[in-house]
This record gives C-alpha cells, structure tokens and sequence, in this order.
C-alpha cells in the first residue's frame, strides 16, 4: 500500500474517531444532562405552611413541582399525577427526607422530558415512581424541596416514627370535589375528588369532645364547613371550645378560640353566610332531658366569635343555621304524649327567637316531629319535618313538605315525599 494512501486511511480512521467521541461525548451530556439530573432542574421550590405535620409540607412542595407538567398545553408533558404512598425519615428539627410512591396518567403515551420517571405503559401510564424529596426548613413557616433522589432503601423504614403524621396512606377516591376521611385517627380532607389528600393538624379526639359517645369515623352533622375556599372545623369543648380555619386549601391553617357558654357540648352547627359573617349554633349543659343552648355569632371570618343570644326553652336541640346575616333557625324535638315539629326563627341575627307555627295535618299528628333547617329561594321556602329517631311509617324516610311566602314566618303542609324516590 502506498504512503499516500496510508495517509488517506489514517485520516479517515480519525474522523470516524473523532464522530464516535463527539457522539459518546453528547450522549453523556444528555444522560446526566437530562437523564439524571432534570428532575432536580426546577429546584430549589419554597413554599409557606403553618403546619408542622412532615407528609402536608412534603405534599405542598411535590404539588408545587408538579404543576408546570400538569398545566402544559403540550400533549408530550401534561400529566395527571396522584399519589399512593407517603414515607418519612426524620434527619433533624430543621431538616427531614419523604419517600414518595406515585403513579403519573400522561395526556400522551409519548414522553420527552423526565425519563428517569419510569417506563411509559401501554395505557400511558409511569406507574410506582419511587422518590425521596429533601426539605429544609428555611424561614419562619417556610420549607424548601432542595433535592429530589431516587429511593433507595425499603419504602418501610424500621427507623421512622410517625407520631407526627400517617405516612402509608392509600389514594381514596370520593364522588365529592371536597370531602373528608377518617383513618387511623387522621383526619384528611381532599378538593380535587381524592386524588390528594391533606391532613388536617387536629386530633380526632378534639373533633368529638363533650356530651358525645358514638363513632368517631364520621363528622357530627353541620359541625364542619367543606369547600375549596372555605374550610372550617368546631374542634374541643366548654372553655377549650375553637373553630380551626383553612382558606387555603389546607396549605395553612389558623385557630380561633370561642368564649363558649355551654359545657358539654352536644349539638354544634357551623356555618358562613358570607365571607365575613358565621354562626356557631350549642347545645349542651344536659340534665336529663333538659339542656341549654346559645347562639354565636362572627363578622371578620371566625377570627373572633360573640354569644349574641339563646331560644329560652329547654327542649333538646335538634340543629340550627343561618339563611343570611339576619334570617335563622333553630330546630328543636318535643317532649310529651304527642311530639310535634318546633321551630324557632330571628330576624335580627340571633338576638331574638320567637316559635313558629308547623300545623301538621291531624292525620300525620306524633309521625312527623323533627323539622330541619329550612331552605329559600328569595322569599319562598321549603322546610322538610323528619319522622325522628323512631319514626317507622312507610319505612321511616318519607318526610312532610312545608311551604312559606314570607321568610318562614308562615308555613304550610305541601304534602309528603320520600328522599329516596
């Protein structure tokens, strides 16, 4: 072989070289590029919260990081993302690790950025993506996602303690945008039909304080308000008794105390007619089949509550609530031979109470006993009367119907329906 075409091979031999390394060269790039280091490419991410519960911080923050890709417009990255498992390991008071196990539905089976997430299955699904997220505490109430890393060691940590928080929770789906669960002793809420779930800072126990003995994996009926921008719970009992507050979708959350009149509470009602304005509707101080009540007002968002009247009976309570600032009710049950429907009413924001009349039919007198809250269209209401504990006819469910022109003032029998039908 000639020298000049010795020369000529050589050249070639390098350039095919020199290809290969860029090649090698951008492929490393890439891979530690993109590969390995992207899922930390928007750290560091900083978010607010009052509570100190490890798995409602580590939620915030792993929220926080994924909304970019859940609210893309690009078919290749939007993702719908829920997770099903939470796992902590406490480092020191100012600096903790999560495990994490969640499942990412992509708008596209594609996918571009992020691999390291998993493999795309065939229904567009990374199913079991397994993190460990890094927080420091870095302010005053504010904590920061400083590294994300993939999990290394068992998801149960023999070393853990979770006195703080439940951090092996499974996603519970609700036909509700916003709803609570009981588990464990945790109290959780959701706003997005359970796919995450928030743990609210307060002990089951507190939520069913005072004269009550029954189950405790259910909320007592009107002691809770539920909505995305409004949360609020009646928590303790007597002179411990407070109203604990979200308007943040459980983000932050804020404690009011409440000068209560009543021990041993009972019956608790809450509820907001506005922004601004709240009731707090007790009963308690039980004696036999006599007890007290007394009404609560709040006009700066259950920052501070006033006792602002009472019903003078000594009837048991039944419920209570709030059309607007002024118009209310206040249900009690009867005692005697025949029980009847008593209902009293305020114009005046709860000041004042005076009974109206439900005339029952004669022959429905001692079937329908109980009335609940009214509800209004402008002027016209509707009130439905309950058969009571004990009620048996056509099954117990079917309800009497009332009808009033003027604020409920005035009611009249419009016939009977069932709930169920």
């Amino acid at each position: 072989m000639s020298q000049k075409k010795t020369k000529k091979r050589t050249k070639i031999i390098a350039a095919v070289i020199f290809v290969l390394v860029l090649i090698l060269a951008a492929f490393v790039f890439y891979y530690f590029k993109f590969y390995k280091e992207n899922i930390n490419k928007p750290l560091p991410i900083t978010a607010s919260a009052t509570t100190k519960n490890p798995e409602n911080i580590a939620y915030v923050l792993w929220d926080n990081y994924l909304k970019p890709y859940e609210e893309t417009a690009n078919p290749f990255t939007k993702v719908d993302a829920r997770y099903t498992k939470f796992q902590g390991l406490k480092l020191d008071k100012d600096r903790f690790s999560i495990d994490i196990v969640f499942t990412v539905d992509l708008k596209s089976k594609k996918w571009s950025t992020h691999r390291d997430w998993g493999k795309v299955q065939s229904d567009g699904t990374i199913k079991n993506i397994k993190w460990t997220l890094n927080i420091k505490k870095t302010g005053e109430n504010k904590y920061t996602l400083v590294h994300i890393g993939k999990m290394k060691k068992p998801f149960t940590d023999p070393n853990f303690s979770d006195s703080e928080s439940d951090f092996n929770l499974v996603d519970r789906t609700t036909q509700e945008k916003a709803a609570y669960n009981i588990k464990d002793g945790k109290l959780m809420v959701t706003y997005d039909y359970g796919k995450h779930w928030i743990h609210v800072p307060v002990s089951v126990s507190e939520l069913f304080e005072g004269d009550y003995s029954g189950p405790k994996d259910t909320l007592l009926a009107g002691s809770y308000v539920l909505t995305p921008e409004h949360t609020a719970f009646v928590i303790g009992d007597g002179m411990y008794l407070r109203v604990l507050q979200s308007f943040d979708q459980g983000l932050t959350w804020t404690e009011a105390n409440v000068q209560s009149p009543i021990q041993g509470v009972r019956v608790r009602q809450l509820g907001f007619t506005s922004k601004e304005d709240g009731y707090l509707i007790l009963s308690g101080d039980r004696t036999m089949s006599f007890e007290g009540n007394a009404v609560l007002r709040t006009h700066d968002g259950g920052k501070t509550w006033e006792t602002v009247g009472s019903v003078k009976t000594d009837n048991m309570a039944y419920s209570g609530g709030f059309i607007d600032d002024k118009l209310g009710f206040f249900s009690f049950s009867s005692r005697g031979y025949t029980e009847r429907p008593i209902l009293y009413r305020t114009i005046d924001g709860g000041k004042n109470w005076s009974e109206v009349q439900i005339n029952v039919p004669s022959q429905y007198a001692g079937i329908f006993t109980v009335s609940e809250i009214p509800v209004f269209k402008g002027s016209q209401g509707t009130l439905l009367v309950d058969q009571g504990p004990n009620g048996d006819y056509q099954g117990g469910e079917v309800q009497a119907k009332f009808v009033s022109k003027d604020k409920g003032a005035t009611w009249s029998f419009d016939g009977t329906e069932d709930p169920n039908k």
